[in-house]
């Protein structure tokens, strides 16, 4: 079952509501970073052992069926299979309306979720933040032009 995003601020993850906020309350850089570069890099970050817990927050389950149809569009058949995979089980334990009142779309962080949520921010098309809470607490905010705002916890 994903989490909702007080969940995870209970957690101890850093929760940002937007960059503004974010830039005023915690250190931050800048990484402009490839797809290849960002799968790279999320991946250290989340097999560091600095890192108790990794999640990523993945709206696709909740979006209306067009913003979907722009998704599966620049996706392989292997990432649009492990999204029907993961839309059965979600249905399984709730409604897509139930998660929408909730707004749980934070997953624990997965291989095959984190090379579909780097490929979409690439893309532009939706845009991912990965959160881990550790000795190394960040949030890496997946932005325009494969840019990743780092907040530091």
């Amino acid at each position: 079952m994903p989490l909702s995003m007080d969940e995870l601020r209970s957690k101890g993850a850093v929760c940002i509501e937007n960059v503004i906020q974010g830039m005023k309350n915690y250190h931050n850089r800048t990484e402009k970073l490839s797809v290849a570069e960002a799968e790279d890099s999320l991946r250290k970050m989340w097999t560091s052992g600095m890192v108790s817990e990794s999640f990523v927050d993945f709206y696709y389950f909740i979006l209306e069926e067009d913003a979907k149809a722009a998704v599966r569009a620049v996706l392989g058949e292997e990432d649009l299979s492990y999204l029907e995979k993961k839309e059965k089980e979600l249905l399984g334990e709730s409604t897509i309306e139930e998660l929408r009142a909730r707004k749980a779309v934070i997953f624990p962080l997965e291989e095959q979720l984190l090379k579909i949520a780097v490929t979409l921010n690439e893309k532009e098309v939706l845009f991912s933040t990965f959160y881990f809470i550790g000795e190394e607490t960040s949030t890496w905010w997946g932005n325009y032009n494969q840019e990743y705002i780092i907040f530091l916890g």
